[in-house]
């Protein structure tokens, strides 16, 4: 009977003191902000350099300068219902062009003169181009519509009219402000010189330049 009572009072005695142990805490998780400032945060490569020549995002001024290098234009004179047909020349046709590009799209204005036999031929030309990807060797094409004129010696012909083209072409950066551009394109202008009179010119055309940027 002793046993049992003594046994009671340790079980009694064990039991007392658990339950007085203080219990042991929950661990609290930490705080968001401490656990965003112990994760290191990765940043692509991409992000922290970027490619030289992908760099264009900022508008850059540009001034270009072309050379024709072959051409093969036609003039189509209709006269009543009679129509002739001849070709012009105009390799060596010389332009300046003005304009602003970005990453993507390329706006100039381009003035251009040539004098062809007894013949004044010039325009102004408004083009936009676009780059489907900008790299050190960038493809490109383009529209463009212009103010064309032509005065011919010894004649009543001396016209204005408005006329648009197509083309396409690469650009090479030989450094961060230069630049050599290959350009093909198809051009088209009708000059209405009197009811029954008007002389078409169209064609294409194959040039090369340089250009330096602002």
């Amino acid at each position: 009977m002793k046993k049992f009572f003594s046994a009671i009072v340790l079980m009694f005695c064990v039991s007392f003191m658990a339950y007085a142990e203080p219990s042991q805490p929950l661990e609290q998780p930490a705080p968001e902000s401490e656990t965003l400032e112990q994760t290191d945060v990765f940043i692509p490569d991409e992000y922290m350099y970027q490619d030289f020549y992908a760099d264009q995002s900022n508008e850059r001024l540009f001034v270009e300068y072309n050379i024709s290098l072959y051409s093969n234009y036609e003039i189509e004179i209709t006269d009543m219902e009679d129509i002739d047909t001849s070709q012009l020349n105009a390799d060596g046709r010389m332009s300046l062009s003005i304009g602003t590009e970005t990453d993507s799209f390329r706006f100039a204005v381009s003035p251009a003169f040539q004098t062809v036999e007894n013949a004044e031929l010039g325009s102004i030309d408004l083009s936009l181009d676009f780059f489907p990807k900008r790299e050190r060797l960038s493809p490109f094409i383009g529209i463009q519509f212009g103010f064309n004129w032509i005065d011919v010696e010894d004649s009543d012909i001396s016209e204005t009219a408005f006329g648009y083209g197509i083309h396409a072409g690469m650009i090479y950066d030989i450094a961060d402000n230069l630049f050599f551009k290959v350009s093909f394109g198809y051009n088209t202008v009708e000059f209405d010189i009197d009811d029954d009179l008007s002389l078409e010119l169209s064609g294409f055309n194959l040039s090369t330049g340089f250009g330096f940027r602002f």
